[in-house]
């Protein structure tokens, strides 16, 4: 029998290349243009109290003209201010690591990277990159996506899976009121279809009743970061998938 790759499977190695690659985007264009904006001005790390004051101009000088020789010149105008202040928010984020872990898969030999290392600096990006999230907008009610039917059940279509990834807990709430509905409290996305846009939570959820109407009327939701708090819904007719965790810089 001449000697193959199968008879060889005992003795052969596996070839194990480079460093972690990262398989999704962690580009923050937003919050990286507001901080450059004005050679940073805009961000300040002298903070405390209440709020940070900002001032700002709100106001252009109208006092242009143009005129022919010896024709009076517009009134003189000035630059117009005003005070701005800004609520401190603060956003957190949190990882678990076993002591084995930090012993045993810390070195080049033990693992591709330490991960220790890796779980901090991967949530410091996960942090910043949800900051950026947030910048775009929805500071009151963190909405991240929108359920739009009625149906009870585990998988459900939403209008954007931009900011849905696996393994995000959150709750799904009556846009309109900010209400929990059936089943929509702390829920686990277990899969994302970003093709069909269906999102898939580790268990069922449906309307709650609605009193003075039957059958019940059809249920906006909406699905939120959980955080341990709850946001105040949208007055908008719809249902939507939120994030409590709203923080700016």
């Amino acid at each position: 029998m001449p000697t193959s790759l199968q008879t060889l499977t005992a003795v052969t190695k596996e070839v194990y290349e480079g460093k972690l690659r990262k398989q999704f985007n962690d580009e923050t264009v937003l919050l990286r243009r507001i901080q450059r904006n004005g050679g940073g001005s805009t961000i300040t790390n002298t903070v405390g109290g209440k709020y940070v004051t900002f001032p700002i101009r709100v106001k252009r000088n109208a006092g242009l003209s143009y005129r022919a020789e010896e024709i009076a010149l517009a009134p003189a105008g000035q630059q117009g201010y005003a005070a701005v202040q800004v609520r401190l928010k603060y956003g957190y984020g949190r990882f678990k690591i076993t002591g084995q872990v930090m012993e045993l898969a810390e070195t080049n030999y033990q693992a591709f990277s330490s991960m220790l290392d890796e779980e901090m600096d991967g949530l410091k990006d996960d942090l910043v990159k949800d900051e950026n999230r947030i910048t775009y907008g929805n500071l009151d009610n963190g909405v991240v996506a929108t359920l739009n039917d009625t149906a009870t059940a585990a998988a459900h279509v939403v209008d954007n899976t931009q900011y849905l990834d696996d393994g995000m807990v959150v709750d799904v709430l009556i846009k309109s009121s900010g209400a929990a509905t059936g089943g929509g409290t702390a829920l686990t996305i277990v899969s994302v279809n970003h093709a069909t846009k269906t999102v898939t939570f580790n268990s069922s959820i449906g309307p709650t009743a609605t009193r003075g109407r039957k059958p019940p009327i059809p249920w906006p939701r909406c699905a939120r970061q959980n955080t341990g708090r709850r946001s105040r819904g949208s007055t908008m007719s719809t249902a939507i998938v939120t994030s409590s965790a709203a923080a700016r810089r």
